[in-house]
């Protein structure tokens, strides 16, 4: 986002500034936007503070601070946790986020089974309603099946990804999900899929990865 020299951003600016370094690898830019919003934020500001440090988190993760990006999550769902039984908005909106950055640290780590354990105290938080999210959490469980060894589950839950991600317009869920099933029975069709779909969202690097899978397939 391009502002005029000397105008201040503001708070949403900012955020859209955050995230356009980071895809830029602009690391010192987004560090700079990082510690404008740490001195602007209210102390009282709660979900202030909690989207703050998902920002940090984020930009841990691209520096790969591994151990810090843990830290960050595991004080974010504390964070989230404490106010939970007080307020609605951060049982049913913070704490889910909270619980899939936990899982998501957990399951680098290799600590599966702990990250199954989040992501299914996120899923009982899930309203109906959040169909995106729903569907994202039966892919991260169905997933780390599949890391775990359990095929058969792995792609009788992917197989359930694939149609909900198609119904509700999800492509990027819907093409990871082929890619998975893909892996899972060694059928070139499903990273084709695949393929179609990363292209049809612009991620060229994953249309790339599966392509390579498709000629390993092949070899085979």
């Amino acid at each position: 986002m391009k502002l005029i020299e000397g105008m201040k951003m503001t708070d949403f600016e900012r955020d859209i500034s955050f995230f356009e370094a980071l895809d830029e690898k602009n690391f010192s830019l987004a560090h700079q936007l990082y510690e404008e919003g740490v001195a602007r934020l209210d102390d009282a500001h709660i979900s202030g503070h909690f989207w703050l440090r998902n920002q940090r988190i984020y930009l841990a993760i691209a520096e790969k601070e591994m151990d810090l990006v843990k830290e960050l999550a595991q004080a974010n769902l504390v964070l989230a946790r404490e106010h939970s039984q007080a307020e609605e908005f951060f049982l049913r909106e913070l704490q889910p986020v909270a619980l899939r950055q936990v899982a998501d640290v957990e399951r680098e780590a290799g600590n599966y089974q702990q990250a199954l354990e989040f992501l299914e105290e996120e899923a009982s938080l899930l309203f109906e309603y959040n169909e995106s999210q729903l569907v994202g959490n039966t892919y991260e469980q169905a997933y780390l099946h599949f890391l775990m060894g359990d095929m058969e589950l792995a792609e009788q839950e992917m197989r359930k990804v694939l149609k909900e991600a198609a119904r509700i317009e999800f492509p990027y869920l819907e093409a990871s999900a082929n890619r998975v099933l893909g892996e899972i029975t060694k059928e070139c069709s499903y990273f084709e899929r695949a393929k179609e779909l990363y292209l049809e969202v612009d991620d060229q690097i994953s249309a790339q990865e599966v392509e390579q899978m498709v000629e390993a397939v092949a070899k085979q």
